[in-house]
C-alpha cells in the first residue's frame, strides 16, 4: 500500500489537500498530512481537521527561522534531512515513519518539503495549486536558485530528481508553462454536502461577508510589502473614500482590522476560497490594488463580477507588464472581458467609481 504525504503551510493549502484526499481515487492510500504553523488559527485548524479522521496523521511544524540558523548548522541539515526535519518538528515522531512515503505533495520547494522529499529519496513529488503563483513556471523553480543548487550538490542532492512532473490545479487551463513534461492535473470541489460542512468545520466558517448589500468591495492589500504598493494603497483609498461609493472593506489577512473612513468593515474571518462561491455574482464589484483574491470567482467557480485593478497607479514597465500578463489572461477567459479594467491615473479610477456610485 502506498504512504502518502502532503505539506500545507496556508489555509488555501489545507483546503486544497482536503480536495485532494477526498476526490481523487488513486489518493485513498494512507496519507498523513504536514502543517506548518505559520499562519492564523493554524493549531486550531490542524486540530480540527485530525478530528475529522481525514488523515491518518496530522503532524505540525514550525518554520525554521532564516537568520537564527548559522552556516554550520545549515550544512548539517543539508548533508542530514533527517535532523532538519526533527529540529522543525512540534510532534514526536519515529523517524522510520519519516522515510516510508512513495508521493510526497507540496506547493512548492520550502525548507521542510526540501528536506522530506531528499529524506524519501525513491519517493515521487506532486505539485498542488497554491494561488496564482502556481499557474506560472516560477513556481517549479523556487528551490533550484544556483547558490542553493551548489549547497545540495556538494551533499550529492540535486532539485532535478525532487522535481515534479504533475501539478493539481483549480483551473488547468489557466497554468502556462515553458515546461512540456508538466501533467496538469484538476482539483476536484467538494460535491457531497458531508464534505462540505466537513470543511466548514475545518475552517470554522460562519457568516459569509455582506457583499450583496453594497455597491463594492475592496480587497485590501499591506501598504509595508513595498513603495509602489504603498502608493497604490494609498492614491486607491482616497479614490473610494472621496467617491461616495457604498463599499465593504475587506483586509488582507496581515493587516490590522481597522476601518477606512465610515465604509463598512468584513469582520467575518471568512476564507475567501470557500465562500466567495456563496457571496458573489456577476453583478458584484470587486476592487483591488492587485490581489489574487479576485481570480478565485472565475478560476474557481466560473462566475464574472466586475474587477477594479489599480496597480496602474503606481507601478510601471516591467512590474505593471508581469501583472498586466495575469489580468490579460484572466480577461481572456471572461465571456465579457469589459468588465475588468486597470484606471491608468486616479482620474481615471474616480470616473470608473462615480458610475459605479450610478448604478
Amino acid at each position: 500500500m502506498s504512504e502518502l504525504a502532503f505539506i500545507a503551510d496556508t489555509p488555501v493549502q489545507v483546503l486544497n489537500c482536503i480536495r485532494l484526499r477526498q476526490g481523487v481515487a488513486e489518493l485513498q492510500d494512507r496519507c498523513d498530512i504536514f502543517i506548518g504553523l505559520q499562519f492564523a488559527d493554524a493549531e486550531e485548524i490542524a486540530k480540527r481537521l485530525k478530528a475529522t479522521g481525514l488523515f491518518e496523521h496530522v503532524f505540525t511544524y514550525l518554520p525554521e527561522i532564516k537568520d537564527a540558523v548559522g552556516w554550520a548548522t545549515k550544512a548539517r541539515y543539508i548533508a542530514k534531512p533527517q535532523a532538519r526535519l526533527v529540529s522543525m518538528l512540534v510532534d514526536e515522531i519515529d523517524p522510520s515513519r519519516l522515510s516510508d512515503y512513495t508521493t510526497i505533495f507540496m506547493s512548492l520547494f520550502t525548507r521542510f518539503a526540501v528536506a522530506l522529499r531528499f529524506f524519501n529519496k525513491k519517493a515521487e513529488t506532486i505539485f498542488y495549486d497554491d494561488g496564482i503563483g502556481s499557474y506560472n513556471d516560477g513556481i517549479f523553480s523556487l528551490g533550484d536558485s544556483a547558490k542553493r543548487r551548489f549547497a545540495y550538490g556538494l551533499f550529492g542532492y540535486r532539485f532535478s530528481d525532487i522535481s515534479p512532473h504533475v501539478i493539481y490545479l483549480t483551473s488547468p487551463g489557466f497554468a502556462q508553462y515553458q515546461r512540456q513534461d508538466i501533467e496538469k492535473r484538476e482539483i476536484p470541489r467538494e460535491t457531497s454536502v458531508e464534505l462540505q460542512e466537513t470543511i466548514a468545520e475545518v475552517f470554522a466558517i460562519g457568516q459569509a461577508p455582506e457583499i450583496p448589500l453594497h455597491q463594492l468591495t475592496y480587497f485590501t492589500q499591506p501598504a509595508a510589502d513595498d513603495p509602489l504598493m504603498a502608493s497604490a494603497v494609498s492614491q486607491t483609498d482616497d479614490a473610494l473614500i472621496a467617491s461616495g461609493v457604498d463599499a465593504l472593506v475587506r483586509r488582507h489577512p496581515r493587516e490590522p482590522q481597522v476601518p477606512l473612513g465610515n465604509f463598512a468593515l468584513d469582520t467575518s474571518h471568512a476564507m475567501w476560497e470557500i465562500v466567495a462561491s456563496t457571496c458573489v455574482d456577476d453583478d458584484s464589484v470587486l476592487m483591488t490594488v492587485f490581489s489574487t483574491t479576485l481570480f478565485v470567482p472565475k478560476l474557481s467557480y466560473d462566475m464574472e463580477p466586475r474587477l477594479v485593478f489599480t496597480y496602474k497607479l503606481s507601478y510601471k514597465g516591467e512590474a505593471a507588464d508581469r501583472m498586466d500578463g495575469l489580468v490579460k489572461r484572466l480577461r481572456a477567459r471572461y465571456r465579457d472581458p469589459s468588465k475588468i479594467v486597470t484606471p491608468e491615473c486616479r482620474a481615471d479610477l474616480d470616473a470608473i467609481l462615480q458610475n459605479i456610485r450610478k448604478r
